[in-house]
């Protein structure tokens, strides 16, 4: 039997993320999850009641209202002053990314303050995380700010999605971007922020496919918009131009090696009917072939982070892999499970070097491959390729071979 992935409960979630199994933030309609993936029918089984409504809003102006006008406004001049002379360039893949990330950003967050939120939240996780704190010596207070300007953030933005215009085109684009790297942080603070049951890290990654795949759909029904902003576009021509500067080398033998197992996974784990059932066949194959293109998408990645010219191009992966691979990925289908483990190598190579990505590679190698290989999955399950994908994937993330960590249980 699949094991069944765990998740939090929402007690007054939407029917759509009951029936997925999966958080809801009982805001809306539609909810966030909804909203994200465009789903128009989020309805909630009962309005949440008006005493709960207070309860939540109250409870998200908690660390605000401990503080006085005064104090808060050195808090944000200290968390500003972070964004320009640190926390900007944890966004930059490219030279050309400095400027606007470190001025433009913060100037556009003055008009929307969604933006504004956001800069001030992935600021204060830096803090936390990286220490440098000018104001208080707690991490937990920045912890505590920057889960609380998120809240802000979050529900400003989610207004915002539903009038999309010239004006907001480009901070909506940003904060999407930004939301991805709050995600990453978040799962590395739980223990600051007195989380005693922490959420698993796929239940947030699967969260997070959806604020990547919903980011990448913003850019393609918005891009004349972005295109007809000479701020917006400059950045964007200048990554196109950096994957197309330097000649594409070989991968390493093992990287090659695992591209050509994800391969073999996908082909062995897909069952395609014979000619005898058309429709069952022709939906296996429809899957063989989205399966395909995420193993392409891999391999896009690695070979582009080789060159080492654009940094954190793995953080395209979803946008990539596209809603198809997401859904898969929601149902814990093990194909997904096999192909996001070589994202979260990816993800812990960037973390050396990234703050916002630090240990989240190696927590999803970790989780995944005890959920491969601790399960029965069938046709997967104890063959030769699933193994051995597994182990290469421990080794890249410095985690000890399976059978150790069994025998430590």
């Amino acid at each position: 039997m699949q094991k069944r992935r765990p998740h939090n409960k929402s007690r007054n979630g939407c029917r759509n993320c009951k029936k997925r199994h999966v958080k809801c933030d009982e805001e809306g309609p539609p909810c966030g999850n909804c909203f994200v993936r465009g789903l128009e029918d989020c309805s909630f089984p009962t309005p949440p009641s008006l005493s709960s409504q207070d309860g939540s809003s109250a409870g998200a102006q908690s660390a605000f209202s401990d503080l006085s006008p005064e104090a808060m406004q050195k808090f944000e001049l200290e968390l500003l002053h972070r964004w320009s002379t640190s926390t900007y360039q944890s966004l930059c893949t490219i030279p050309e990314d400095q400027h606007w990330i470190q001025v433009g950003i913060p100037r556009w967050g003055l008009k929307h303050e969604f933006l504004l939120n956001g800069v001030f939240c992935l600021s204060a996780f830096e803090i936390a995380l990286c220490g440098g704190a000018v104001l208080e010596n707690d991490p937990k207070v920045y912890v505590k700010l920057a889960l609380e300007y998120y809240d802000r953030a979050s529900r400003l933005y989610r207004t915002e999605l539903n009038r999309i215009t010239p004006e907001n085109i480009k901070s909506v684009y940003v904060f999407s971007s930004i939301a991805v790297l709050i995600n990453m942080a978040i799962p590395q603070c739980e223990s600051m922020a007195g989380d005693d049951a922490p959420q698993s890290i796929m239940v947030r990654m699967m969260a997070l496919f959806d604020l990547l795949v919903g980011g990448a759909a913003i850019v393609v029904e918005n891009i004349d918009l972005l295109m007809a902003d000479p701020e917006a576009v400059a950045p964007m021509k200048a990554g196109l131009e950096s994957l197309n500067s330097a000649p594409t080398g070989p991968l390493p033998s093992k990287i090659e090696a695992a591209l050509t197992r994800a391969y073999e996974i996908v082909d062995k784990g897909v069952h395609v009917p014979g000619e005898h059932d058309a429709d069952a066949r022709e939906a296996a194959l429809i899957r063989v072939q989205m399966y395909r293109t995420t193993v392409s998408a891999l391999r896009m990645c690695y070979v582009e982070d080789s060159k080492e010219l654009i940094k954190g191009i793995c953080i395209a992966f979803p946008g990539l892999a596209g809603q198809g691979f997401a859904d898969e990925l929601k149902s814990s289908e093990p194909i997904a499970l096999f192909l996001m483990m070589h994202w979260g190598v990816l993800l812990h190579h960037l973390g050396k070097t990234i703050w916002w990505a630090k240990t989240i590679g190696a927590r999803m190698v970790h989780e995944i491959s005890e959920m491969l290989l601790q399960s029965h999955i069938a046709p997967l399950s104890g063959t030769e390729e699933l193994r051995d994908g597994v182990a290469w994937a421990r080794e890249e993330v410095g985690l000890p071979p399976f059978d150790d960590t069994m025998d430590q249980d």
